[in-house]
């Protein structure tokens, strides 16, 4: 199961989980499913490469905040992504996030769009290894 969204978990919100055999597949696999709350992704071009960098002192910590950059990179410059390369590294101070994003401009026109994050939350907000790989769980403000 590489992510689903989940149903009935909150009024105002979408959630949705995913799994993936290594840490940098999750993180690929949550940005995806971010951006398929955003418009069908069959439809977005791979037009524009986009280099995002992030720092946290945990794990979690550190998808929250790749997540809330897309969702900023959204809001700001209009753009959605259909692909992505993380590479993510444990640093003195916790861990680092570098993920190459290819994707396009949100056009109305020729992108089918659906909803409009506002925020992750910390509701329900997990993430956590197994033994068949990575967990995470994620609610979105929309």
């Amino acid at each position: 199961m590489p992510h689903r969204f989940l149903a009935d978990i909150a009024i105002a919100d979408v959630a949705f989980e995913a799994e993936a055999p290594s840490l940098e597949e999750l993180f690929s696999e949550a940005g995806l499913a971010l951006s398929e709350l955003m418009v069908n992704t069959e439809l977005v071009r791979e037009k524009d490469k986009v280099r995002i960098e992030v720092k946290a002192e945990t794990l979690d910590l550190l998808l929250y905040s790749f997540l809330s950059k897309l969702i900023y990179i959204k809001d700001v410059d209009g753009l959605v992504f259909r692909t992505y390369l993380p590479v993510v590294s444990e640093e003195e101070s916790g861990f680092g996030l570098v993920c190459e994003c290819r994707g396009e401009r949100i056009d109305p026109g020729r992108h089918e769009t659906r909803m409009d994050p506002k925020a992750v939350t910390f509701h329900m907000f997990e993430l956590s290894k197994s033994d068949g790989g990575w967990y995470c769980r994620v609610v979105i403000d929309v």
